[in-house]
């Protein structure tokens, strides 16, 4: 069975090259092994979960993100998504947790 960063990995790879590299060039001394164990999280463990296509979880990522810049996620999660069954929407509410502490993580390091 193969891990999760290396399935991290090669997803990385595909659609964002070079990533890890550049994480450890700004990152790697203050927070040795944040990287890898970003690529395993979020490529492995969690872009590469079953239940949405890559491109619908991005998909779902970028409009959560956007609803949630604008107050309206709530009216959205429930008028909307009403028409899915629970298993898509309980991805969709993951992603939506995820987006807002990667989002969290961002901000803090990129701007202090």
């Amino acid at each position: 069975m193969e891990d999760a960063y290396t399935r991290g990995k090669a997803l990385s790879e595909r659609h964002n090259p070079g990533l890890e590299e550049a994480l450890e060039a700004r990152y790697g001394a203050l927070l040795p092994g944040m990287p890898q164990d970003l690529i395993a999280f979020v490529y492995g463990q969690h872009y590469s979960r079953p239940g949405l296509s890559l491109r619908d979880r991005s998909l779902a990522t970028a409009i959560v993100g956007a609803l949630s810049t604008i107050g309206l996620l709530p009216l959205w999660l429930w008028s909307d998504l009403s028409n899915l069954s629970m298993a898509p929407r309980a991805d969709i509410a993951f992603q939506a947790l995820f987006q807002g502490l990667i989002s969290g993580l961002v901000s803090m390091f990129a701007f202090s």
